[in-house]
């Protein structure tokens, strides 16, 4: 599972706003069971404040359901806890920084707008500039552009031991201590032991005859295998 916090001044805007499309996103990409999204603030000005109805009306706006958040302060344990933390501007990076108090060695910290064209520029605060679209623009074109640089690691493999199986029990078990859910794998119509792993993990993995990775896969399987969440099943 893929853990992102989004990070704002006082999480009743920006941040709120991100959490709340990026959940669309990842609903609609058919993903949501892959990823935990949660937002948060550098400040304490806004704790337990709901969204500022300004971000509630856009995301009503385009059929987007903001629940019943209440901000919160982000805590220096969460950068061990989270995979990505993603602030709005570089304000925020400078406060993330201040939070965690470790330089983020794992380089967990970004901007939203990092994974776009356009890589360092802030996304504006509708708090003070009452611009909610031109927010929600930004948010949206930095979750589509985010979701899109998360899907490389999500991207799933169905593989397909038919004959041989092609991964250890300890392997296996590993796969499931980090979360990652069941499919059940196909190759020539037949069902193989079930087993879900992100794409980048391919490399790191043996299989039980001592190929690793992919190119031990489709030797085990002798036939092409699938791909779920990418549109060419073959590869």
């Amino acid at each position: 599972m893929i853990k992102i916090l989004f990070i704002c001044h006082g999480n009743i805007c920006r941040s709120t706003m991100a959490e709340y499309v990026m959940k669309a996103l990842v609903n609609k990409s058919g993903l949501s069971d892959t990823f935990f999204i949660d937002s948060a603030a550098t400040s304490r000005e806004e704790i337990g404040n709901p969204v500022h109805y300004g971000t509630r009306h856009k995301l009503e706006e385009v059929g987007i359901y903001c629940g019943n958040h209440k901000a919160r302060q982000m805590q220096k344990h969460e950068y061990d806890e989270y995979d990505y933390i993603i602030g709005m501007d570089s304000w925020n990076i400078r406060n993330i920084n201040r939070i965690i108090g470790n330089s983020d060695p794992e380089g967990k910290v970004s901007k939203l707008l990092d994974f776009t064209e356009e890589k360092g520029k802030d996304i504006a605060d509708p708090w003070y500039t009452g611009g909610f679209d031109v927010t929600y623009s930004d948010v949206v074109e930095g979750c589509e552009a985010f979701l899109e640089y998360l899907k490389d690691k999500v991207d799933t493999v169905l593989f397909t031991p038919v004959d041989v199986p092609l991964f250890t029990a300890r392997t296996v078990t590993q796969m499931l201590s980090l979360g990652y859910p069941l499919v059940t794998p196909v190759c020539d119509g037949n069902p193989g032991h079930p087993l879900l792993i992100r794409s980048t993990l391919i490399d790191s993995i043996l299989s039980d005859d001592g190929s690793s990775g992919l190119e031990g896969a489709v030797g085990n399987c002798g036939t092409p295998m699938y791909f779920l969440n990418v549109d060419d099943p073959g590869i």
